[in-house]
């Protein structure tokens, strides 16, 4: 009963704030304390009600999980890396994922790979004996001479330490989660120098609409590359961010 009433008093806002949480609950519980009232969000989260998309703030969690599949080719290669080199991390990806969230659709597919700093060489050289149009961190000037026209390709690129990834269920590599590539996307981070601010607004408008999206871990991760401000801005002109304390 409780979860309908929440849901209710909740209608057409897409997150809502600790505080006005805790004003829902105190409608039926005046003396409500606030011991009392951090079980009823953990008992909320335990059963998949709400869910915290940042710190203090919260959303029902009626929209989808994303995750997405590689292709053949990409998983190939995630292997080759896997076996080659089993202790490092890496993050794999593929450039044609963001056709999801975009305007004009893309046909070029790029796999993004994302190796630890140290390995990136190493891996560079060992996919290069097998494997043609491997490109070890191009620039905007490599994409567009070397690169765009291509069908397919592989980018690698140094993985910035603790960036947002979710290892796959009986896989030895790992994929973004959707805070890591919109913050990817964001930045322009290479293949995405392509992306126009409008495409870019675009993007981030869909995503949002679709999943539900962490704005601590995204902002975590844009402080990461530089971008925490710039990125915050952008989210709160375009309503996508209301207040997340710093």
């Amino acid at each position: 009963m409780i979860e309908n009433n929440l849901r209710k008093h909740f209608t057409g806002k897409d997150n809502f704030s600790r505080n006005e949480l805790y004003q829902f609950y105190q409608q039926s519980e005046p003396d409500l304390n606030i011991n009392t009232f951090a079980w009823r969000i953990y008992n909320l989260k335990k059963k998949g009600v709400i869910i915290e998309i940042a710190r203090g703030q919260y959303s029902f969690s009626g929209k989808n999980l994303y995750s997405l599949m590689l292709s053949d080719y990409s998983e190939k290669i995630a292997v080759k890396i896997s076996k080659a080199f089993p202790d490092i991390i890496f993050c794999i990806s593929e450039s044609n994922w963001i056709n999801e969230f975009t305007s004009h659709q893309y046909s070029n597919s790029f796999t993004i790979v994302e190796v630890e700093k140290d390995f990136t060489e190493s891996v560079f050289f060992n996919l290069k004996e097998s494997l043609q149009n491997v490109y070890l961190k191009p620039n905007e000037i490599d994409l567009d001479r070397y690169i765009s026209d291509l069908d397919s390709a592989i980018i690698l690129i140094p993985l910035i330490s603790r960036s947002p990834i979710k290892k796959i269920e009986n896989k030895k590599y790992s994929i973004p989660t959707i805070e890591k590539l919109l913050v990817d996307i964001f930045t322009k981070t290479s293949p995405y120098f392509f992306l126009t601010n409008s495409e870019v607004k675009t993007i981030f408008e869909n995503a949002f609409r679709k999943y539900n999206i962490n704005k601590t871990t995204l902002l975590a991760y844009a402080e990461r590359r530089g971008k925490k401000h710039a990125i915050k801005k952008f989210l709160i002109e375009n309503k996508l961010l209301e207040n997340v304390n710093d």
